[in-house]
């Protein structure tokens, strides 16, 4: 599978309107024994553990990247994510519903979209329960903090491995409208923009953001004359919130996000491993075939030739409601939450056009 991150930024541009508060710098993992206290200025702010604290005080094996460090990189999604973070890594596949997160190594491989992940993905609180759904761009975030290791106590049976928990961006009481723009050499672009604001100073806020990119792909179906291994994505996120009274806090969030995706593979090697012996050997009906395209099979290869496009459509999308009650000393959180994830695909798993005797399964 040819590696999709785009190693060369022709040009980012950033714009706001209002100037935005300032953003928590990224920090490493922290596992300090100090008691928890209040964060400083300067300091990163977490909520692993479901209150705020500062990074350097919560006892847990915890890195933390803000939605700043995120956005000047380029780093849009947990793909790319996870090759700035140490011990996290990413598994690719010809879908989203084959792609996975590891943490220290732990993670769930599998093809089928209906199994939990060892890693879980959080949104806003939100468990994302499906690998698929965790593959969506990242959009307008506050902070991405990456816990190692179990985390059963506060993040469910689902989290044997760590949990990846996505906070995303609040509104507050000044109005900003901010916006982001991206080009690379291989005409990948992206836009996000949004604006945020008060309704009802002290009371009400919103913010309401959208994101297009598009990318025609690096690879070329030499028979149906497409490129392939390309994506489309645009999508919104919307968040509400209501403080009716000083004790009580609603946050009420909706997000959608459509998905087209054009991922193939190509073939880099001709050669064939004998089960159970493990003996290697050149296949040269594969050689043939592929030789007859015009198709050399190779580490530069970008080429394929199937009979049909790769498509890949994905829908993901829910909303939520969040009542945070302060009871004296205690706060009391309700989360209430649904979400859908519609993922259709088509694809030709050979990598060949035509059905042959020596390679029967076809396209």
């Amino acid at each position: 599978m040819i590696d999709r991150r785009l190693p060369v930024l022709l040009a980012t541009t950033a714009f706001s309107l209002f100037a935005l508060p300032a953003a928590a710098q990224e920090a490493p993992a922290s596992t300090t024994e100090a008691p928890a206290k209040p964060a400083a200025d300067g300091d990163v702010v977490v909520t692993a553990r479901f209150r705020n604290e500062s990074l350097q005080q919560v006892p847990i094996a915890i890195t933390a990247v803000d939605g700043k460090s995120l956005a000047e990189r380029q780093l849009n999604n947990l793909e790319r994510i996870a090759a700035s973070i140490p011990s996290v890594g990413f598994r690719s596949g010809a879908s989203n519903k084959d792609r996975t997160v590891f943490i220290r190594g732990i993670g769930t491989i599998t093809t089928s979209p209906g199994v939990e992940p060892s890693v879980s993905t959080v949104l806003d609180g939100v468990v994302l329960t499906r690998p698929g759904q965790s593959t969506l761009d990242l959009g307008e975030v506050e902070r991405i903090e990456v816990l190692r290791g179990p985390q059963g106590t506060l993040f469910g049976k689902n989290a044997s491995a760590g949990v990846v928990n996505i906070v995303t961006r609040n509104p507050t009481d000044e109005f900003h409208a901010f916006g982001e723009a991206g080009a690379t050499t291989d005409q990948e672009y992206r836009i996000k923009a949004g604006v945020s604001g008060a309704i009802v100073p002290g009371k009400v806020q919103a913010l309401i953001g959208g994101l297009y990119s598009d990318f025609d792909g690096n690879l070329r179906n030499v028979v149906t004359g497409h490129d392939a291994n390309g994506s489309r994505r645009w999508g919104a996120r919307g968040k509400l919130v209501v403080t009716p009274f000083d004790a009580l806090k609603l946050t009420a969030i909706g997000d959608y996000l459509n998905t087209r995706e054009t991922v193939a593979g190509v073939y880099q090697s001709t050669q064939q491993i004998a089960y159970p012996t493990r003996a290697i050997t050149d296949s040269a009906p594969l050689a043939a075939a592929l030789a007859a395209r015009g198709i050399v099979a190779g580490p530069g290869n970008r080429r394929l030739a199937t009979d049909l496009d790769t498509n890949v459509r994905d829908e993901n999308y829910g909303g939520s409601l969040t009542a945070d009650l302060s009871l004296g000393d205690y706060q009391l959180t309700s989360i209430s939450a649904w979400r859908q994830w519609l993922n259709h695909q088509r694809q030709d798993y050979d990598g060949l056009a035509q059905l042959t005797a020596t390679f029967p399964t076809g396209g």
